[in-house]
């Protein structure tokens, strides 16, 4: 009866080392598995969460912090904030585990319905890409340009906004073995609450 105790004893403990050694091995190989066993804090800031986010995303939401925590804001600064978090936030796919369309705070909320239609299209297409490929690993806003701008809608559903204080932000970034995207996000302001309303390629 004894002996039998021992070998339960001893194969408890091969198995539990066994187990220990082979997941300390899958995390020296894929440090970034960590993320996914313990999840993360929520990022918020104003009106502004978000839920999952990269190294790279996190770095750039606490700068987002940081300023909105300084008194002397500007509207130019803010708008590139929003622009560059706005990116990030939509185009990185990289953690989404269900069509749920990311960077939807952003937008001026009139356009969400259409925002989200046109984010179900875009997420659909990238279904057939590899995600871990669709995390963004660097970015960085090469222009600021400040415009009037007029959002008029084509569909003569949302009232007309004239005028409106606002800047292009423009912004290059790459996707994990991707060469170098630029894209231009258009910040307005109405009510001095700072919009995305327009993506260029």
């Amino acid at each position: 009866m004894g002996k039998k105790y021992i070998i339960i004893g001893i194969t408890f403990i091969l198995s539990v080392a066994l187990t220990v050694f082979f997941s300390l091995n899958m995390i020296e190989k894929n440090p970034n598995i960590i993320d996914n066993i313990v999840p993360k804090d929520p990022l918020i800031i104003n009106n502004y969460k978000i839920e999952k986010y990269t190294n790279h995303q996190e770095d750039v939401f606490k700068l987002m912090i940081e300023y909105f925590d300084n008194e002397e804001l500007t509207n130019e600064e803010t708008a590139k904030h929003i622009a560059h978090n706005f990116l990030l936030d939509f185009y990185d796919i990289s953690l989404s585990k269900s069509n749920n369309i990311n960077a939807v705070m952003y937008i001026y909320e009139p356009l969400k319905p259409r925002f989200l239609e046109f984010g179900g299209n875009l997420y659909n297409f990238y279904a057939y890409y590899d995600k871990k490929k669709l995390e963004i690993v660097s970015s960085e806003i090469t222009n600021t340009k400040k415009i009037k701008y007029d959002y008029i809608d084509d569909l003569k559903e949302i009232a007309s906004k004239r005028n409106l204080e606002a800047y292009e932000v423009t912004i290059s970034w790459k996707y994990k073995d991707n060469i170098e995207n630029i894209h231009t996000v258009t910040v307005a302001f109405i009510d001095n609450i700072p919009y995305v309303f327009q993506v260029a390629n």
